[in-house]
């Protein structure tokens, strides 16, 4: 190679890393196209474990919310937005009935971390901080459930290539339980399948990028 290729070359490599850098650099914030959100699960599951074995009802579950600005700090733990409704259909479950515990809204956003390379990223992460709710399984026992601090319910957004939120998914183990017995023996957790998510009362996709 001589040495005017290997100056181009290496001139090549150098603009690559400063443009990688300069774009690393410069995504330190999160932006939505619309700051309002609506998330449907067909089926989100409510299992409870104890020494008496393990129950699960199913129920479809809406929740929907805002974001606090088009545009948010990529730090973890930083709250970004809210849960204002959620509504579980109890007419539509199996295995007993869920109630959410409205007076507990809002629900807190907050952004944890992310997935993929900066700055074209695959998913973001965050958690769901205070969500409440009640359970009666097919016996008639009632059981509350609610997350405390490092029991959270937590949540993934895909990304496709363009940014569009493409589904969420969410989940939380080990969440404490209260209301008698054999409530405070269980080990309870939520867990969601992938939701549809769109703008609220709009069939709107969102789009998320980082800036």
């Amino acid at each position: 190679m001589s040495r005017a290729t290997r100056l181009i070359a290496a001139c090549i490599l150098a603009s690559a890393a400063l443009a990688m850098a300069v774009g690393t650099t410069n995504a330190g914030r999160i932006s939505v196209n619309n700051r309002t959100f609506r998330a449907t699960w067909t089926n989100m599951e409510f299992v409870a474990e104890s020494f008496l074995g393990r129950e699960t009802l199913r129920c479809p579950v809406t929740m929907e919310g805002s974001f606090h600005s088009a545009t948010a700090q990529k730090v973890r733990n930083a709250l970004i937005g809210n849960v204002t409704r959620a509504t579980a259909f109890s007419a539509r479950c199996t295995g007993g009935t869920t109630t959410v515990l409205q007076a507990t809204l809002p629900w807190h956003v907050t952004f944890e971390s992310f997935e993929g390379r900066l700055p074209n990223i695959s998913a973001l992460l965050f958690l769901l901080i205070g969500v409440s709710f009640q359970t009666t399984n097919s016996s008639g026992t009632r059981c509350l459930a609610r997350s405390e601090p490092n029991h959270n319910l937590t949540g993934r957004a895909s990304l496709d290539g363009t940014g569009v939120l493409t589904t969420l998914e969410a989940g939380a183990n080990e969440l404490p339980m209260s209301g008698g017995f054999p409530c405070e023996l269980a080990n309870g957790s939520l867990l969601a399948s992938r939701s549809t998510v769109t703008a609220l009362n709009s069939a709107t996709r969102l789009v998320v990028r980082l800036i």
